[in-house]
């Protein structure tokens, strides 16, 4: 009697929750086993035949795939991934960081092409030859095998395409810091030279200057008004931050704090403040709030400072960077941490402007090491 070829095959596997049944394709040429989610036979019986008779589902794009994948509010996968009793679940703000990795990095890039004609080496090649530190090409990574494993879990496509990536090391770029000199050449103090240096871009050189010698985040930054300048003070007030997907929400780990700035600093912000007919409290110091032109105004105004960055890995983080190396011999660690915002644990306290203010003004006898922060 003649064996007929049967069109898949179902193989038991063990799993912490007993056993589940695959479904390896007999016409799959690689013999990749799919898992049915079953954990009876006749179950994932019933699961294969179904898709078989449904027969060859036309493959959707990243964009059709994609784009509420990690949305908090709209995501199926989410709200099965944190039902889960085992694994890993997805907090709201490590999903906002994944759904932006998703619409600034991935769909801009892959959004038209089919979840199936994403290969490896288009992938790989395309990650390798961005401009960004190896940490946050592994995230984007990250991001993207979670999507194709769903997708297979689905049966959308028949194997993830990504899987032979390797996870590139961190350490491989590791972002640098500018020297007191490249500062003051960066930052001039007189306000004609600070001016000539930065032209078109003195906005931006204003902001970054407030980053170097305050510590701020990119985003808060970005995120910063004119009503958060302290004059009496002389410091400013970090109660907000820019997020890619939902514009404005609370810094870091909340990490809402008043931060004094130095003496020079504030002697050129104010120049600013007064060249601009004094703004009103809710503009933004930062002539565009998009992270993009930050960075290429920095990158700008290094070049016309003439600071070398040949092999250095330096961004506008790395102006943070800078702040933590040279306060490090000036300050207590607990009184830099609150100013950076560092903590080991999240605050719960809910703060107001005037509960940080009023915790401004009692450091305020920290001045004379604030004023030391263009000194070597």
């Amino acid at each position: 009697m003649a064996r007929f070829k049967q069109p898949y095959t179902l193989i038991k596997r063990k799993h912490k929750k007993g056993i589940v049944y695959y479904y390896r394709l007999a016409e799959d040429p690689r013999r990749i086993p799919h898992s049915t989610g079953q954990t009876l036979k006749h179950k994932a019986r019933e699961y294969v035949e179904t898709l078989l008779k449904m027969g060859p589902v036309d493959v959707p794009t990243l964009r059709e795939y994609a784009t509420d994948f990690f949305d908090w509010n709209n995501s199926p996968y989410l709200q099965r991934r944190n039902e889960l009793k085992q694994g890993q679940k997805i907090s709201p703000a490590v999903a906002r960081n994944r759904h932006s990795n998703v619409h600034v990095y991935l769909i801009p890039k892959f959004g038209d092409t089919k979840l199936n004609r994403i290969t490896l080496a288009v992938f790989e090649d395309w990650l390798f030859k961005l401009p960004l530190s190896n940490s946050t090409k592994n995230h984007l990574l990250y991001t993207m095998r979670l999507i194709m494993k769903e997708a297979v879990r689905r049966g959308v496509i028949k194997d993830n395409p990504l899987e032979g990536i390797e996870p590139l090391d961190p350490a491989c770029k590791t972002r640098d810091y500018l020297r007191i000199d490249e500062l003051n050449r960066l930052f001039p103090k007189d306000v004609e030279e600070f001016a000539k240096l930065w032209g078109k871009d003195t906005g931006f050189g204003m902001t970054l200057l407030i980053a170097a010698s305050g510590g701020l985040r990119s985003g808060e930054l970005r995120a910063l008004r004119w009503r958060h300048v302290v004059w009496e003070t002389g410091g400013i007030l970090v109660m907000r931050a820019r997020k890619r997907i939902v514009g404005e929400g609370t810094p870091k780990a909340n990490s809402v704090r008043g931060v004094l700035l130095p003496q020079r600093t504030l002697s050129l912000l104010h120049w600013w403040y007064e060249e601009n007919n004094q703004p009103g409290p809710e503009v933004y110091i930062s002539p565009v709030i998009g992270a993009n032109s930050l960075l290429r105004a920095f990158r700008r105004g290094m070049e016309k400072a003439n600071i070398n960055t040949t092999g250095r890995y330096l961004d506008v983080h790395s102006l943070r960077h800078t702040y933590n190396t040279q306060m490090r011999g000036l300050l207590e660690e607990s009184k830099l941490m609150a100013f950076t915002g560092h903590k080991s644990i999240k605050m719960l306290e809910h703060y107001d402007q005037k509960t940080v203010a009023e915790k401004l003004q009692r450091r305020a006898g920290l001045r004379g090491q604030v004023d030391q922060f263009f000194s070597e």
